[in-house]
């Protein structure tokens, strides 16, 4: 086998490069790992006196493989200012790692300000990468976050993006809510905005939550009635108008909630797309 040129590692013979990136690998996740106690330690300065010496310690991060502790330790910190923090690291120390986490805050933090500046920190060369997790995100069982996540494509995706956020325009995602609303009942937003269904409504306290994102799926609804009352499941079927607004981004065509009319244009614009470049 060395003849042939392999080398042997654990009891394999492997290539040259396979034992390149055996290594390099090993080497990148030790020096993530040499992060992490830094991070945790300068994080737990941000709660006590030291709190100037330890905001000061991560600002001047600028390190990629510590990007996993900074999403790990500040990323999940209940302060609003902590996570606001955390993007201004990433943003610094940028890269693919960074990345994930600034597109994990853009979909997911509960704090608009901290969303709108991951969102803005993405730098423009890693778009690509970022846009294929805002696609996968399409494809969330939260409303809000499939909502987002379009919003996202519309600002930096390309026509890469079409196809997934047409299957978006319409999702339906389930709700609990009290036993007094029949099982198996199926709701929907409708294009001008409200809300309908056969049978009884939904709370309008309910409604305007859901459609807010601040109640996020599966949800229980608090109930004033102090007898203890069952819970059922709902379908919501949710016409996306944030989706739709980023399709109107990327293709400069506007075919309502209709799936069928959006595919066969696609389908026809890709058509004639490869025939231009013959």
């Amino acid at each position: 086998m060395a003849s042939q040129g392999y080398v042997k590692y654990k009891n394999k013979y492997i290539t040259p490069q396979e034992l390149e990136v055996i290594q390099n690998s090993a080497e990148e996740l030790d020096r993530e790992r040499g992060w992490y106690q830094k991070i945790r330690l300068w994080h737990g300065w941000l709660s006590n006196e030291r709190f100037r010496r330890g905001l000061d310690e991560l600002k001047a991060v600028d390190d990629p493989h510590a990007a996993a502790a900074v999403i790990k330790f500040l990323a999940a910190d209940n302060r609003v200012e902590v996570r606001e923090l955390c993007v201004e690291v990433l943003v610094k120390i940028s890269g693919v790692k960074a990345v994930i986490g600034l597109v994990k805050l853009a979909l997911f933090d509960e704090a608009a300000q901290v969303r709108s500046a991951a969102m803005d920190g993405i730098g423009e060369e890693h778009y690509q990468h970022a846009q294929d997790a805002f696609v996968k995100a399409l494809k969330s069982d939260y409303n809000a976050v499939v909502c987002r996540a379009a919003t996202a494509l519309g600002q930096i995706g390309d026509k890469k993006a079409v196809a997934p956020l047409v299957e978006a325009l319409v999702t339906m995602h389930s709700y609990q809510v009290p036993s007094d609303v029949p099982a198996n009942q199926t709701y929907s937003f409708t294009t001008d905005g409200n809300f309908g269904g056969n049978g009884p409504s939904i709370p309008p306290s309910v409604m305007a939550a859901v459609r807010t994102g601040q109640m996020l799926a599966p949800i229980i609804v608090p109930q004033s009635d102090p007898l203890p009352r069952k819970t059922v499941t709902v379908r919501v079927e949710h016409f996306n108008q944030e989706v739709l607004t980023a399709l109107g981004k990327l293709t400069q065509q506007n075919f309502g909630y209709d799936k069928r009319t959006w595919h066969l244009w696609w389908a026809a614009e890709k058509n004639q797309g490869s025939k231009s470049v013959k």
